[in-house]
């Protein structure tokens, strides 16, 4: 069915309503809910099986920065700080910047703009490497992108077939509860198999840390099942006519591609190098400001993160590079005492629940046991506050309540350090008067208001 008579089946469907308001965004790539039957791109598609390993750390092979181990030999593919060998060919790639957090788009633009300049120079040996995240069909469109790219890049230099090293990425794995780590990793490593990647190597959820024998055997058992048993890669395209996909591939491709055109108007990448670290330093600061406001969410670590979990192991020295989105986190708990938090709901805890799950949520994640009272109201709040033990009282209540706050802010206050759940608007100066130290909410800098809550509290 052509993508036409989609749109027309689709706009029956919602009867009136706009197609547009199905359209989101993720990753900064324009996804539309609709799918074709369009011929499979071959530029697309993986030629030969699929190969599989395991990301390891230095303390696992002596002499190198991360060994992708095939099978039970080691050394095949060797990555010794930036440089990424496959059998002492040199491999192109941009994982030191997609260590940073850069967009899908800049990654595959740095890569085809670094092998360009490898074709002129002639050191091309026909292997490209980047890495798969937990945004599954981000990573997927990834992997179709650039060998698109890769192929149209190298059809006028070379015949040779392209083949794509395709790694877990790093950025989101964390310390906290790292157990988790083998989730993300199994998305990523997915992603990269049905992606149509010819080399995919699974990181152990303890790599960080270095990786033991029960890490490294889950990780290369992730991939057998996704081979084996789930048969993924028994296509050469398995996500070729899947509008989403295809939509996104083609946008993703098309961004890095003007990208790539600009740098070689002016000499190639190389010669372009402090405009591409400008354009890489704007997507790690706008990454980390997502990470910071959760609205990129680690879970497990940055989120819904478990009151007890413990910050494991000391972080491997090669991996320092990896701008983690944990690792605040980690660092918050390594050294942030458990301060107990009582939340006081003030209202119907039934219109108030959603707010209070939220309250439990973020303490926990920061490491703070929380309890829990109630009062019908502010007078009947006023009756308890003697009774109130807890060093932080986390006011919860109905935003139609903060102009009659601040009386019990200032009974509480004299002895507590009282937070408010809500942004309170045009309150914020007299409930700051009356002894409020901070609001939490949906979309704040959570670390930044937890330092700023602590250090009063401890």
């Amino acid at each position: 069915m052509s993508i036409e008579r989609w749109r027309e089946r689709v706009n029956q469907e919602l009867a009136g309503a706009s197609l547009d308001s199905l359209v989101t965004r993720t990753n900064g790539l324009q996804v539309q809910p609709l799918y074709t039957s369009a011929t499979r791109n071959p530029l697309a598609a993986r030629v030969g099986a699929v190969e599989l390993g395991v990301l390891l750390g230095s303390s696992s092979v002596p002499d190198a920065a991360d060994t992708w181990r095939v099978g039970g030999g080691e050394g095949r593919v060797v990555e010794v700080g930036s440089a990424l060998h496959e059998r002492g060919a040199l491999v192109i790639h941009a994982l030191p910047e997609a260590g940073q957090g850069v967009r899908a788009v800049t990654e595959v633009a740095l890569t085809i703009g670094r092998m360009l300049d490898a074709l002129r120079r002639g050191t091309f040996a026909g292997t490209l490497a980047i890495t798969c995240s937990e945004e599954f069909y981000v990573s997927v469109a990834k992997v179709r992108a650039l060998r698109l790219l890769a192929c149209r890049a190298a059809a006028t230099w070379s015949d040779a077939p392209i083949r794509i090293l395709a790694r877990t990425s790093l950025t989101s794995f964390s310390r906290i509860d790292p157990e988790t780590n083998a989730i993300r990793a199994t998305i990523g490593s997915c992603a990269a198999i049905v992606g149509g990647a010819n080399f995919v190597a699974t990181a152990p959820f303890d790599v960080l840390t270095g990786a033991q024998d029960t890490g490294a055997r889950l990780a290369f058992t992730t991939g057998l099942v996704a081979t084996l048993e789930s048969f993924l890669a028994s296509s050469e395209d398995a996500a070729a006519g899947s509008y989403a996909i295809e939509t996104m591939t083609h946008e993703l491709a098309r961004e890095a591609w003007e990208l790539v055109r600009g740098w070689e108007s002016r000499g190639g990448l190389a010669a372009n190098e402090a405009d591409a670290r400008v354009l890489c330093n704007a997507d790690a600061e706008r990454q980390a400001a997502a990470v910071t406001m959760q609205r990129i969410a680690r879970v497990g670590s940055t989120k819904l993160a478990l009151l007890d979990a413990k910050v494991e192991g000391a972080l491997l020295p090669e991996f320092a590079y990896v701008t983690r989105d944990s690792a605040g986190m980690e660092a918050w708990r390594e050294v942030t005492p458990r301060t107990p938090v009582l939340m006081l709901i003030v209202g119907d805890t039934r219109k108030l629940n959603a707010r209070a799950e939220y309250v439990r949520e973020l303490f926990a994640t920061l490491g703070s046991p929380s309890q829990t009272a109630h009062a019908a109201s502010i007078e009947g709040s006023l009756l308890i506050t003697d009774s109130l033990v807890q060093p932080i009282v986390v006011l919860v209540t109905e935003d139609a309540m903060f102009a009659s706050l601040a009386p019990l802010a200032k009974a509480l206050s004299k002895s507590k350090t009282v937070v408010v759940a809500g942004k309170p608007g045009v309150h914020e100066s007299a409930l700051r008067a009356a002894g409020v130290r901070s609001f939490v909410f949906v979309g704040m800098n959570v670390l930044a208001r937890a330092r700023e809550l602590f250090e009063v509290g401890l």
